[in-house]
């Protein structure tokens, strides 16, 4: 009798685990996969290749009893991520597609890039307040990857969005938890804010987008190139096929840590080829390696000579007006470059760069920059540009401000420019710049 008692006891017991482990979770956040494209974007203006981004999601009719400035919420909404280190460039769209008296469910995405999200997520989120309203996913882990290493770091977080009336807007804030108390530089959270407005697109043909406003992405024959990279993205100014014989000034482009990859498109967005894609034609030819993940820090040495050297070889470039320039990993590239080769640029002008010239430099050591043991009098007859933001915390103004002085002492064609209230990003406003061009066709070289 007691054995038969424990045994229904223990059926009991295993009959309730079962059930709890079966409840519905409320909240939740799952790497959601991508469906067909014309599935989840809508064609803007008709267009065959111009996509509204989650435009096309369906919408589930909000259950009765649903105040209605809570039902209203549901739908497309879009957005910055405002923090810094560099605000705005991750952008953000949450489509919220059904809402019930206990829950929020839909869709968050989230790219630095438009074309190519770094985060795609369905979501379920407890309803935490009504006045305002507010609703919250509790102990999620994201992937947030470092500017400072290229690689990714795991944060459990709790992201809360409020919506604010008032203002039409929704705030979100994405903060760690657990035992983290903040994410990198000190940052103790990610804000967001999120608008009706419907800005952000994605095209289905992004080549066919770009080769539209003659930007080519090319893929290297070249083994030595290879080792380095997949490929490069090329600029071919207006008139340059019908003008056999005329020969163009260059463009090199170096990109940020940010950007390494085997995904030459990314090249398209912080790069002067944005002045192309949101302004007009440049009269250069720009061309722009992919550097992939790799034991080095920055653009190697030989990387850079040999693509420069094969772009003189394959287009008409006029050697004695090459140009370089870059942004952060980038910028640092540029300079070095410069110093190792002073004889095959005409003018250099690297953005937000990291250059280690003290190796018990505060704001650089332990990072794995190369040190430079050249003269910085090999850039003496160098003309430079600089450029860094006034509140940029991976690179420093006073960085900044060292190596332009460093340079001067040693008789160098230095100007500096401090953005005051950009942070690390100085580049959207610089690349969007026409001045910025017409200062590079001022110099050449004459050998």
């Amino acid at each position: 009798m007691i054995k038969r008692i424990k045994l229904i006891f223990t059926l009991i017991f295993i009959i309730f685990l079962f059930s709890c482990g079966n409840r519905e979770i409320l909240s939740y956040f799952r790497i959601y996969e991508f469906p067909d494209f014309d599935t989840l974007n809508s064609p803007v203006n008709k267009s065959d290749n111009e996509y509204l981004i989650l435009g096309n999601r369906p919408v589930n009719k909000p259950t009765k009893n649903i105040p209605e400035n809570l039902a209203t919420l549901i739908g497309r909404w879009e957005g910055y991520d405002i923090s810094l280190p560099v605000t705005k460039d991750i952008k953000t769209v949450l489509f919220i597609q059904e809402i019930t008296k206990k829950y929020i469910k839909g869709y968050y995405w989230a790219a630095t890039n438009l074309q190519f999200p770094n985060e795609f997520y369905e979501f379920r989120a407890d309803i935490v307040n009504k006045n305002p309203y507010k609703f919250a996913i509790k102990s999620i882990s994201l992937d947030i990857k470092s500017i400072l290493t290229g690689g990714y770091v795991t944060f459990p977080c709790d992201l809360i969005f409020t919506y604010d009336k008032k203002n039409e807007k929704f705030y979100g804030e994405l903060k760690p938890s657990g035992e983290y108390n903040t994410f990198q530089n000190g940052i103790k959270k990610r804000e967001i804010i999120l608008t009706r407005e419907k800005n952000f697109v994605i095209y289905k043909d992004y080549d066919k987008y770009l080769a539209g406003k003659q930007i080519y992405v090319k893929e290297y024959q070249d083994n030595n190139l290879k080792n380095f990279g997949k490929g490069y993205m090329i600029y071919l100014p207006v008139g340059y096929k019908e003008s056999k014989n005329k020969k163009w000034p260059l463009i090199v482009f170096l990109h940020g840590t940010g950007d390494r990859s085997e995904n030459i498109q990314l090249l398209a967005k912080a790069s002067p080829y944005m002045y192309i894609r949101e302004h007009n034609d440049l009269p250069f030819i720009i061309a722009a390696p992919i550097l992939r993940n790799s034991y080095e820090r920055s653009f190697p040495d030989s990387y850079m000579d040999n693509f420069l050297t094969r772009i003189i070889n394959d287009y008409r470039v006029d050697a004695n007006s090459v140009y370089f320039t870059g942004l952060s990993m980038g910028g640092e590239a540029v300079y070095r470059y410069a110093i190792n080769h002073p004889d095959r640029v005409a003018a250099i002008s690297p953005l937000c760069p990291p250059l280690l010239i003290d190796m018990n430099d505060p704001d650089l050591k332990n990072q794995g920059w190369k040190f430079i043991d050249k003269p910085l009098t090999n850039l003496k007859d160098m003309p430079i540009w600089t450029i860094g933001g006034g509140k940029d915390l991976y690179v420093p103004e006073e960085h900044v401000r060292k190596v332009v002085n460093a340079i001067k002492e040693s008789g160098g064609n230095i100007k500096l420019t401090i953005l005051e209230e950009n942070d690390h990003d100085v580049w959207t406003d610089t690349y969007s710049d026409p001045a910025f061009y017409d200062w590079f066709l001022q110099h050449r070289n004459n050998f």
